[in-house]
């Protein structure tokens, strides 16, 4: 833990000084897994909100989405399902409205919603939103996407007894 706040110190300290825009947002999306590690959810927004104000300003759709997707997939963790799914849908709703986005953002943002909605006993939207993420990964490679999506989809169909559905998931 002395390492991890000696780190989080000497980042703070430097990002007032970094002149590129894009530097900074970086350093808040490292800062953020160090938050996001301690579970400290205030100093994680705290980093993370500028830092998707400022990419979204700067129309960094990728560094957005890279964000967005940390931030959203951080109200899981936080049990917040209802802002994770909202965090969630913008991220996908985002990347679906410009081709000026990660190809894989769709897929991560379905997932997330669909982990969501299992949380949320939304079994049917669970299901819709993995064979969504299922979907925008036919061929490519992104093996944490299509395990969010296949993990979302058993669980949502376990829950609704389709037992031989969960297991081919």
């Amino acid at each position: 833990i002395k390492l991890g706040k000696l780190y989080e110190d000497l980042a703070l300290a430097q990002l007032p000084l970094v002149q590129a825009p894009e530097r900074q947002i970086d350093i808040a999306i490292y800062l953020s897994a160090y938050y996001a590690g301690q579970g400290n959810w205030s100093s994680l927004d705290a980093i993370m909100q500028p830092a998707i104000e400022k990419s979204r300003a700067r129309h960094a759709h990728r560094r957005w989405g890279y964000c967005q997707a940390i931030w959203a997939s951080t109200f899981l963790y936080r049990g917040q399902f209802v802002n994770g799914l909202q965090a969630w849908r913008t991220l996908y709703e985002q990347s679906l409205a410009s081709d000026s986005f990660l190809f894989i953002l769709p897929a991560w943002a379905a997932g997330g919603m669909a982990l969501c909605n299992v949380r949320l006993g939304a079994w049917h939207h669970a299901i819709e939103r993995a064979e969504a993420g299922l979907v925008h990964l036919q061929g490519k490679d992104d093996a944490i996407g299509r395990a969010r999506c296949y993990v979302a989809s058993a669980l949502a169909r376990l829950q609704r007894e389709e037992h031989q559905l969960a297991l081919s998931a």
